[in-house]
């Protein structure tokens, strides 16, 4: 991973939020980092560890951190872009997810599946 983080100029992170990936961005792997590097996380928040974020951007090693998880530490920041999570919140995703309930409780009600 330090080798992909050394050469890219942009990194986005595709990863679930597992015991191994907790906290994998950490200050270690941003000391690793290209300078100047735009990271992007769409994945889960505790994939990074918000502080060492903020070291990363304050000393322009992160040119900028990008998430959909805005928690308090990122508020105000011109180098962080924090946006709600709303990637479940599309007409899309909405119609499936009912559809997704609806054939749970049938399921239920007709084999008593839980």
């Amino acid at each position: 991973m330090y080798t992909l983080l050394a050469c890219c100029d942009y990194v986005g992170l595709h990863v679930p939020a597992i015991k191994p990936t907790h906290h994998m961005i950490n200050q270690s792997a941003l000391a690793q980092a290209k300078p100047g590097m735009l990271l992007v996380n769409f994945a889960r928040e505790s994939i990074v560890d918000p502080q060492a974020i903020i070291n990363a951007v304050n000393s322009s090693q992160l040119r900028r951190y990008v998430c959909d998880f805005p928690e308090p530490i990122f508020y105000g920041r011109n180098n962080t872009i924090a946006m709600p999570h709303i990637g479940a919140s599309t007409t899309e995703a909405e119609g499936n997810c009912a559809i997704m309930a609806a054939d749970q409780v049938m399921n239920y009600l007709g084999n008593g599946n839980i």
